[in-house]
């Protein structure tokens, strides 16, 4: 689940995992700027739920429910007010599509379309979500590239982490990965050139996995975080 994060370490959020009979929670932070953009835990309990409060992903009884959790966050010096809380539940659907090459931004509104050929509901009933699983686009194997070359170009510098790098250095590293963005780029395009002279066509398409999660179910959630004073992030 994604979140929003502040400019260098985010601030803690709750993970919630509720199953039937147990519920796991982590408190973690993400920098979305780092090399690796990296999830730091905190802290985490796993404790079992109290009998007759969990049902196939319901809350049933969320005073009960709430009680325990609250007890057992505070014993573990959880401080978090932000949740994000993962769901599980027979009664969420699920469906694996593949699209031509699309922005991320507009998958959405094309599943949306033909949602009546994906699953048989009354889509007024259910949250939608998706995640995209692959994607082999021109843009998708590019940023894979990049994402490489980085890590390459992170080990090469590695050695002068534990010295205070000087402006020349700083100004070399940006300008090397500049470079590598622009390489990527070109080699990309000539291969694009090189495809198509030849009569070669690769592939490119967008792997998603689609959620229905019932309205009732998604509803139950905000409720008890509501009454639990927390925020729900994802």
């Amino acid at each position: 689940m994604q979140a929003k994060m502040g400019d260098v370490m985010a601030k803690k959020i709750l993970s919630i995992a509720i199953g039937n009979e147990f519920t796991r929670v982590c408190e973690l932070s993400y920098n979305k700027f780092s090399f690796n953009k990296q999830v730091h835990i905190h802290r985490s309990i796993s404790f079992k739920n109290p009998d007759n409060t969990i049902n196939d992903g319901y809350i049933i009884n969320p005073k009960s429910y709430g009680r325990e959790l609250k007890n057992k966050l505070n014993e573990g010096g959880f401080k978090s007010d932000k949740a994000i809380f993962s769901i599980s539940s027979g009664k969420i659907a699920t469906r694996e599509v593949t699209l031509p090459p699309v922005s991320e931004k507009k998958i959405m509104g094309i599943i949306k379309t033909g949602i009546s050929e994906l699953f048989p509901i009354d889509i007024k009933d259910y949250v939608m979500s998706c995640i995209v699983l692959e994607n082999t686009g021109a843009r998708g194997l590019s940023i894979n590239r990049y994402k490489e070359k980085i890590s390459e170009i992170k080990a090469k510098h590695s050695f002068k982490i534990s010295k205070r790098k000087s402006n020349r250095e700083i100004i070399a590293e940006k300008l090397e990965l500049m470079d590598a963005s622009t390489t990527d780029t070109d080699e990309q395009m000539t291969k694009e050139h090189e495809d198509k002279k030849h009569g070669k066509s690769e592939i490119r398409q967008v792997r998603v996995c689609i959620y229905a999660v019932p309205s009732s179910l998604v509803n139950n959630y905000y409720s008890f975080a509501k009454s639990m004073h927390l925020d729900i992030v994802s």
